[in-house]
């Protein structure tokens, strides 16, 4: 880092990485009630699969650098000469990769008749993929500095917010809403290019073979890892529009929102632990002499998870009422069954960030998020048609069981994760208490947004009487920054200033 500058705590770094992701999540929380009340069914269907459609070319474009920039990149940050150096190298590749993934999105709309409805839509969304790339999001990763990510996130939003309300006003303006859209995450990427080269000044250089092919490498195992993940993630989307019908899309996007919401709050904590794991866990013998406190992370996040979880599935009524009101009823059953993914998807992360990439065992994330990805395709062929956007729900929750059943098997010959029994039953008992909670509640006030506000509040009361009562250690780790602590006697914790 800078000279001078000092390092961030992990309690710091993931406190300000989740207020990053609320900010993030509160503006679909609130954009999304209007939206669905201004657009119609078909018209937002349009835009959620013109959506998932760019979410493929952007993750061509991405190449998986993102993440393999923040891992070997913290590794070498002390190094100025070095990291510059592999700063340009990675940003040209990146380059090169969104150029040709920008030629491919224009070659499928010439190709295929049944996305020439949505060109308009396809050709503002794809300005975003350039702007994603420009911003180089990873070198904030690399120096955990997550505040600026917080700042210019909050007034972005702001704008974006205001914009929505007075330009978004009737049912053919998906194409305004989209563009806000592209905007808000564009005027962000613009404004860190300026930011980042305060750390370091990223040019584009000439991509001879010699330059890059110690990259090529890894880069594909976390593209193709990437990609495995996003087949099972935006196909089911894709192939509802394609199989079933954009009304069907719609019901799924209402789902999947929530459990993007709750999976991005939960990953906030598990990326900030990448860069710092990476510098300090780099073969086995620095898992064995971590093992501990890679217990108690799990501990922990379990104990973050669950209640997420609970409430999900418990508020599911209230939380499509309330965002997309009576005509996507259809959403319900899609979210109770994206509620349980989540529990497999926070811990498959948990697996890859903690114990496979810090040993830069990433291609055994890539084999079980292909596993997952199969299994997936193959489920949504067979029930998507039968099932609609609550088949595809189910295969979700299957793959994402699959992709976690197989980091499973292969960490445990790595390292053994103990999960507390106090915990577990801490757990059950929260799970079931909040079921009882959302249920009295529900009788009490019909309004949905009181009834998720109201219920949160007291589910966490009643979760955190219960971990106190159950677990009085568990429960001092988990209010007073637990892995922070849990962290701090790590090596790398031991040398803060730079």
């Amino acid at each position: 880092m800078q000279s001078g500058s000092k390092a961030h705590s992990l309690k710091y770094n993931a406190i300000i990485n989740i207020l990053s992701k609320v900010m993030s999540i509160i503006f679909p929380v609130i954009t999304i009630p209007y939206v669905t009340r201004t657009l119609d069914v078909g018209n937002y269907g349009m835009v959620s699969l013109s959506q998932n459609i760019i979410g493929f070319f952007a993750l061509f474009a991405g190449l998986g650098i993102s993440t393999y920039a923040t891992r070997t990149g913290a590794a070498i940050r002390d190094d100025p000469g070095k990291l510059k150096q592999f700063a340009c190298e990675v940003f040209s590749i990146n380059v090169l990769s969104t150029l040709s993934s920008l030629l491919g999105l224009a070659a499928c709309v010439f190709i295929f008749p049944e996305l020439h409805p949505l060109l308009s839509l396809l050709t503002v969304m794809s300005m975003g993929i350039m702007m994603g790339t420009i911003g180089c999001d990873w070198v904030n990763n690399i120096y955990e500095d997550f505040t600026s990510l917080t700042v210019r996130t909050f007034f972005v939003q702001i704008i974006s917010l205001a914009l929505l309300f007075l330009l978004v006003k009737n049912a053919d303006d998906q194409l305004i809403y989209a563009s806000i859209g592209v905007f808000a995450s564009g005027f962000a990427s613009l404004i860190n290019a300026v930011y980042i080269r305060r750390y370091v000044k990223i040019s584009f250089v000439r991509c001879s073979w010699s330059l890059i092919k110690h990259h090529v490498k890894p880069i594909l195992i976390f593209f193709f890892t990437q990609v495995a993940c996003m087949i099972y993630v935006s196909s089911d989307a894709v192939m509802l529009g394609f199989m079933q019908n954009n009304e069907e899309v719609a019901f799924y996007n209402i789902a999947t929102k929530v459990y993007t919401i709750v999976n991005t709050m939960i990953y906030a904590v598990i990326m900030v632990l990448l860069p710092r794991l990476s510098n300090t866990i780099h073969v086995k013998k620095d898992l064995l002499q971590n093992c501990d406190k890679i217990d108690q992370i799990f501990n922990v996040m379990l104990l973050l998870t669950v209640p997420c979880m609970a409430l999900v599935f418990s508020l599911s009524d209230s939380i499509v009422l309330f965002l997309g009101g009576i005509t996507y009823g259809e959403s319900v059953v899609p979210l109770k069954l994206l509620s349980f993914a989540s529990l497999f998807s926070v811990f498959a992360g948990l697996y890859s960030a903690c114990i496979l990439l810090p040993v830069g065992a990433e291609r055994i994330s890539f084999y079980c998020t292909v596993l997952a990805a199969v299994v997936n395709l193959v489920a949504n062929v067979i029930f998507i048609p039968i099932g609609g956007a609550t088949a595809a729900a189910a295969t979700t929750v299957l793959a994402e069981a699959v992709g976690f059943l197989g980091y499973w098997l292969y960490c445990r010959r790595l390292l053994h994760i103990r999960i507390s029994r106090n915990v577990l039953a801490v757990v059950v008992m929260g799970y079931i208490l909040t079921e009882m909670v959302c249920r009295s509640l529900h009788i009490l006030m019909k309004q949905p947004f009181f009834h998720c506000i109201v219920s949160g509040i007291a589910v966490l009361f009643v979760y955190s009487l219960v971990l106190y009562l159950g677990d009085r250690k568990d429960f001092f780790y988990l209010y007073g920054g637990g892995i922070s602590k849990i962290t701090a006697k790590m090596p790398f914790n031991k040398k803060e200033t730079r």
